[in-house]
C-alpha cells in the first residue's frame, strides 16, 4: 500500500531522487570549516576614531603570519578533525545507502506478494464464479427435469381420470337407456293400463 508522500512508480522515484541536488559530506564540512576560520582569524572590531571610521584594516604585516599558519594547522586539524569526521560521515552514508537497497528490495518482495496475493483471490473468486454459474445450471436442468416430470405425471393422471370419467359416463349412460326403457314401458302400461 502506497502512502500519501511516496512517488507512484520506480520511473517517478528515481526522477525524485535525482531531482534533489546532494552536496558530499566533505565539500559541505571543508566550506563550513574554512568559513569558519576566516571569521575566526579575520574578524577584528572595527577601528573607529572621532573623525574616521577604518572598516577594512591593513592587512600587509599580518596576512603572510595568518596564511602560514592557515597552512601549518591545515595538516593537523586534517588528520584529526576533518579525517576521521570524514570517515564517520562516509560510514553512515554506506550504511543508509544500503539499508536504502534493502528497504527497495523488501518493497520489491512485498509488491511482488501483494501482486501474487491478488491474483490468488481474483483465480479464487473466478473459479467460485464458475463454481455457482455451474451449480445454477444444474439447478436450473434438475428443476426443468423435474417440472416436466410433474408435467408427465399430471397430465398422464389427467388422460387416466378422463377415460376413467369417459367410462363411468357410458355405463352412467348405458344404465340411464335401460332405467329410461323401463320407465318408458311403465309408463306406457300405466297409460295403455295394460302391460307391454
Amino acid at each position: 500500500m502506497r502512502t500519501r508522500h511516496q512517488p507512484r512508480d520506480r520511473a517517478s522515484q528515481a526522477r525524485h531522487q535525482h531531482e534533489t541536488p546532494r552536496c558530499t559530506p566533505r565539500l559541505t564540512s571543508a566550506a563550513f570549516v574554512v568559513a569558519a576560520l576566516g571569521v575566526a582569524v579575520f574578524a577584528n572590531p572595527a577601528l573607529a576614531s572621532d573623525t574616521n571610521l577604518v572598516l577594512v584594516p591593513d592587512w600587509t604585516g599580518i596576512l603572510p603570519l595568518l596564511l602560514a599558519l592557515f597552512v601549518l594547522l591545515m595538516f593537523p586539524a586534517n588528520a584529526l578533525l576533518f579525517k576521521p569526521i570524514f570517515r564517520v560521515l562516509d560510514e553512515r552514508e554506506k550504511r543508509t545507502d544500503g539499508t536504502r537497497k534493502r528497504a527497495d528490495k523488501i518493497m520489491r518482495d512485498a509488491e511482488e506478494t501483494l501482486a501474487k496475493y491478488e491474483q490468488a483471490v481474483r483465480d479464487v473468486r473466478e473459479e467460485a464464479e464458475r463454481d455457482r454459474k455451474s451449480g445454477v445450471a444444474t439447478a436450473r436442468t434438475e428443476n426443468a427435469a423435474v417440472t416436466a416430470a410433474a408435467r408427465e405425471q399430471a397430465q398422464a393422471e389427467a388422460e387416466r381420470t378422463g377415460r376413467e370419467l369417459a367410462e363411468a359416463l357410458e355405463e352412467s349412460r348405458a344404465v340411464m337407456r335401460q332405467q329410461a326403457e323401463s320407465i318408458a314401458t311403465e309408463a306406457a302400461a300405466r297409460v295403455l293400463g295394460r302391460p307391454l
